[in-house]
């Protein structure tokens, strides 16, 4: 009856390749490490058993150039295989494939991704060409058993085709999990992934913490020139402090299960905006977005640029100093973009982007020149707003606690166009020329804001990180706390001036 439970359910969600990781909130990490193909171990040959199943001699397996023997890294034991080679030239991605013949037990990284539980599911894909068939089996250890609910896709001898299963383990006491691949004729394997939703005490989301509300973003300098390919590789990018902290969308009290980060690069002329987001199979679901082209109502695809979409997708929202509008701009994984001047779609800009994915996760790099936000240049300075929200597979997020409308600028996060380091060295400076004015203007009540300000300047943070490595919290909370000071320095300022006024 559980098994015809989950199936019920199941069958509800799974309309597409892409629906059920929906439905899930999110999967686990790949149990298989970079899908299983890149690393090879050497074997010395001899007429020996791998767990007591089968001579290696009796597997046809390449040599390296001392030698010994090549197996894949994810290899726990030979089982009726007959054929087991690294091949380089015909890949899925990634610099090797598998060339298969028969059946073998794979593992995980970590013997802990064995584990397993009544009622669990998981998600299996791999990439598949050649003849015949191929299916990826869990062989479970303990009182359970493992039922494929689903399958979809068929090898093909010209092209590389992804297989994707559906998995429900059920019984009274299922402990492990093993998976074992099987191919009915020689074909080739690549990127094999394998996911389990995660159960609902797994899905507990963190809550903001109270001394990190506040959402700010520093943007570093840079005199190198930035190629915009979607690869982050540019010493710049390593630089630069990772922002994060990305809210859910349903209660913004709470930090996404799925956190993106991102990093920001400027120089006169531009704004660089570098960001990561995590996705399980981000290759592969990029593969399947772009078999799926969005349609006019005639049926013909509509254009890369001017279309908006929500799937898999971050806006980023960014309002210049002094400026009354804020910029959108939106690009998907599968390469739709959009821009708008506030809620004007007809509003084109100059910028560009670009997207690369890999097995986890996939990046987007954006370049967004000075006149397209109203300046001719990009200054050093404060006062910009921003925010990102990310329309992802697992949900949906923001960085800033925007409420029910991500176009709300009023309560977007802050950008400061300065390296962190920089401006925090310079805050000491600009405080003690305000104490100055504020104590001169003071007259017969200074003592009554020397008192205060000594109070204000005792909240600071210290000047030191203490060996914390500098990232989004540790900026946060020395941003929040500074900026707490300037706010009481404002306030004595604006009072004085109040009283003066009067006298």
């Amino acid at each position: 009856m559980k098994i015809l439970k989950v199936v019920q359910v199941l069958s509800i969600f799974t309309v597409g390749f892409l629906s059920l990781d929906a439905f899930a909130t999110n999967l686990s990490e790949n149990l298989i490490k970079d899908g299983g193909m890149e690393e090879w171990k050497e074997t010395v040959p001899q007429n020996h058993s791998i767990w007591g199943y089968l001579v290696t001699s009796k597997v046809e397996l390449d040599k390296n150039d001392k030698g010994n023997l090549l197996t894949p890294q994810i290899l726990s034991q030979f089982y009726e295989t007959k054929l087991m080679r690294p091949e380089e030239k015909d890949v899925h991605s990634g610099k090797k494939a598998m060339r298969l013949g028969g059946q073998f037990y794979l593992a995980p990284s970590f013997q802990d991704a064995f584990k397993t539980k009544d009622e669990d599911i998981y998600i299996v894909r791999f990439w598949a060409k050649g003849q015949g068939k191929a299916l990826l089996y869990l062989h479970v250890y303990g009182s359970g058993i493992a039922e494929i609910i689903e399958t979809k896709g068929k090898v093909e001898n010209d092209r590389w085709t992804m297989i994707e299963e559906h998995i429900v383990i059920s019984g009274p006491s299922p402990s492990t999990i093993f998976p074992r691949l099987v191919v009915s004729a020689e074909m080739l394997i690549d990127d094999i992934f394998i996911g389990r939703v995660l159960r609902e005490d797994e899905q507990k989301l963190s809550p903001v913490q109270p001394d990190c509300q506040e959402r700010v973003a520093f943007s570093s300098e840079t005199v190198e020139p930035v190629v915009i390919d979607g690869k982050l590789n540019e010493p710049a990018w390593g630089q630069a402090i990772p922002f994060s902290g990305f809210r859910s969308i349903g209660d913004q009290n709470f930090l996404s299960a799925i956190q993106p980060s991102f990093r920001v690069l400027f120089n006169v002329e531009a704004l660089y905006f570098g960001i990561e987001i995590p996705l399980s199979n981000a290759s592969q679901v990029l593969d399947e977005l772009q078999c799926q082209p969005f349609l006019d109502k005639d049926g013909k695809p509509l254009p890369k640029n001017d279309t908006y979409t929500s799937r898999e997708s971050i806006e980023l929202f960014l309002q210049t100093p002094g400026k009354g509008n804020y910029i959108q701009y939106v690009v998907s994984i599968d390469g739709y973009r959009y821009d708008g001047n506030g809620k004007d779609a007809l509003w084109n800009g100059n910028w560009k982007c670009a997207v690369t994915a890999t097995n986890d996760r996939w990046f987007l790099e954006m370049r967004i020149p000075a006149n397209d936000l109203g300046v001719e240049q990009i200054a050093p300075t404060e006062g910009w707003l921003l925010n990102l929200c990310c329309n992802l597979i697992s949900g949906v997020c923001t960085w800033s606690a925007v409420g029910g409308a991500f176009h709300n600028p009023a309560l977007f996060g802050k950008m400061v166009t300065q390296d962190f380091e920089k401006w925090k060295t310079l805050q000491p400076l600009l405080r003690m020329k305000k104490k100055a004015e504020i104590l001169q203007a003071s007259g017969t009540i200074r003592p009554l804001y020397v008192e205060r300000l000594a109070n204000a300047d005792a909240f600071l943070p210290d000047t030191g990180q203490n060996g914390k490595t500098l990232d989004w919290e540790v900026v946060t909370r020395a941003y929040s706390q500074i900026n707490y000071t300037g706010y009481t320095y404002r306030c004595a300022e604006e009072e004085i001036r109040y009283l003066n006024f009067f006298q």
